[in-house]
This record gives structure tokens, sequence and C-alpha cells, in this order.
């Protein structure tokens, strides 16, 4: 993924865009954290050393450790956590809405799915955007992409009524382990961007 043109790394004007991260994901949900945390070491790794090769001016901040592996190393606790937190809570919620109609879960997911996905749209948006100080175009793409799909995992876990908790856990892993290695990326270039690329801030 991380070497194929246009495949795990997809260059968009300045930055690239990852995509290297989705088996790291995938891999933390499956086998677990300590995996996970091998894999994300991997995925850093990798993207430091395709930084000395770079497609975009941002991809050469990435030729800092710091910022192409240290962050980097969180997805796996964060898509293992995601999944093992809403595991147990949908199971729990699950044991609790047993008997309900059909139309009381459709009702439901449309409700709190549409809900949620708003309510999580915005707060990533405004957190990129004050904190990360992330344009608002590219703050905008990745909240509304955060919020429809979190929105749609809620939708389809409450519409099946919570009868597989694995599976409904699992979306939320995978929303858990995106966001996250977008999340600390952007801190790591808060923090380390100034005191190691001063030149890029003149």
């Amino acid at each position: 993924l991380a070497f194929v043109p246009n495949i795990g790394f997809i260059p968009l004007g300045a930055a690239s865009v990852s995509l290297v991260h989705l088996p790291v994901v995938i891999g933390a949900i499956v086998f677990g954290w300590k995996e996970g945390l091998i894999l994300s070491l991997a995925f850093g790794l990798i993207s430091w050393a395709r930084s000395y090769m770079p497609v975009g001016v941002a991809d050469v901040l990435f030729q800092n450790p710091l910022i192409a592996v240290l962050p980097r190393l969180m997805i796996g606790f964060s898509a293992c956590g995601c999944f093992w937190l809403f595991k147990k809570l949908f199971a729990a919620i699950g044991r609790g809405m047993q008997g309900k109609s059909e139309s009381f879960y459709r009702v439901a997911a449309y409700g709190f799915g549409a809900l949620i996905g708003v309510a999580l749209t915005a707060a990533v948006y405004f957190s990129l955007v004050n904190i990360a100080q992330m344009a608002g175009a590219g703050a905008a793409m990745i909240a509304g992409a955060a919020g429809i799909f979190v929105g749609i995992a809620v939708n389809n876990t409450l519409r099946s009524g919570m009868t597989d908790p694995n599976r409904s856990a699992a979306m939320f892993g995978c929303a858990g382990g995106a966001l996250g290695n977008t999340v600390f990326t952007l801190i790591s270039f808060y923090f380390f961007v100034p005191a190691f690329f001063e030149e890029v801030l003149v």
C-alpha cells in the first residue's frame, strides 16, 4: 500500500492522504492491541521512510520520527480500545432492549444515527479548526467523513437490534482507529512542526 503510487498515499496538493492505516486498524481489532502496536510501528516506520521520497510539500515534515512514527503508535490502541469498549456497551444495551418492536429499532436507528453523526461532525470540525488550526475545507472533509461513517454505524447497529455486538463494535473500532490516526498526527504537527520546522511557518 505504501509504495504503490496513488493507493496507500494519495497526493492531494501539498499533502498526501493515507490509507495505509486501514490494515493496522483491522489487524488491531482482529488480533488485539499488542499485534496492533507492532502494525502501528510498521506503519510509522514506512511513513518515515517514504517521506524521503516526497510527493507533496507537507510530506517532508514526516522526516521527523516524532511526527511520522510517534502518533501512529496510537492507532492500534485507538482501534482496539474502541472495539472492546463498544463491544461491552452494545452487549449491555442489547440485553436491555430485548423484546422491543421492529418499528422501535427503526425509529431509534435513524434518529440516533442522524443525531450522533451531526454531533460528531460538529465536534471534530471545531476541534480541527480551533485546536489543530486546520483550514476550514480540510477540517470539513475529515469531520464530515467521520460523522457520516459513525452515523451509518449507529444506524446499522440499532437496526440489527444489538444481536451481534462484535460486528457492530468492529465498525466503531475502525472509526476510532482512523480518527486516532488523524487526531494524533495533527497533535504532533501542532507541537513538533514549530519546534523543528520553523521555516515552514515563515
